[in-house]
């Protein structure tokens, strides 16, 4: 299993196996999920998922994989998943449609958040029940707004399990959420259609 780090810029993340030294950063991801306009970046962003996926197949290789490592930055990711009041969730609580359907409630992931990057906003799809967490343009986590267990939240305007509302609450308003138009995906892309966006299935799949 892989646990994936974050980092600014293009510092890469080193994913060690029995092998070599695995680098991928955040250039690589966006430009293998970001859509283009031309016939030639299309090769090209299907190109850089081939590469992606081969290099995190590689990573995820052998029972002894150790954890990814993020090297030092100047910009501290704070983690917003503490909380007096409610636990944070032990499940993602989404269904991808990825490899590995069966390990989806096995999966979670921090919020990440960039103390110096731009504000959170969110984009609720209302027909998947998902609420996408936005930094800028970049996608951090996805929750899920239907799930058991889940209360309605009129600060926000959507319903959420306890631990993802402690998580999010501090960083979201009903104002800062918007709602994704019916037959939309989600920035940068969504190539399976399951309402996660590009670089958060990969993520999710790396740690699977």
């Amino acid at each position: 299993m892989v646990n994936s780090g974050t980092n600014s810029g293009s510092q890469p993340i080193e994913y060690r196996s029995e092998g070599p030294i695995v680098r991928i950063n955040r250039q690589m991801l966006r430009m293998a999920v970001t859509p283009g306009p031309s016939q030639g970046s299309q090769k090209s962003r299907r190109w850089g998922r081939l590469l992606l996926s081969s290099l995190l197949f590689i990573a995820c290789d052998g029972p002894d994989a150790a954890q990814a490592q993020a090297p030092a930055s100047s910009h501290t990711p704070v983690i917003t998943n503490t909380s007096q009041s409610a636990p944070p969730e032990t499940q993602l609580g989404v269904k991808d449609q990825g490899i590995f359907a069966d390990l989806d409630n096995r999966i979670q992931i921090e919020l990440e958040v960039d103390a110096e990057g731009p504000k959170l906003w969110g984009l609720h799809d209302r027909t998947r029940g998902l609420l996408t967490v936005y930094q800028g343009d970049w996608p951090l986590k996805i929750y899920p707004t239907e799930a058991p267990g889940s209360t309605s939240r009129e600060d926000l305007g959507l319903s959420l399990r306890p631990g993802d509302y402690q998580e999010i609450r501090q960083h979201l308003q009903a104002k800062t959420i918007k709602v994704l138009a019916k037959g939309e995906s989600p920035a940068p892309g969504d190539a399976d259609k399951d309402g996660i966006a590009d670089p958060l299935d990969l993520l999710i799949g790396a740690h699977k």
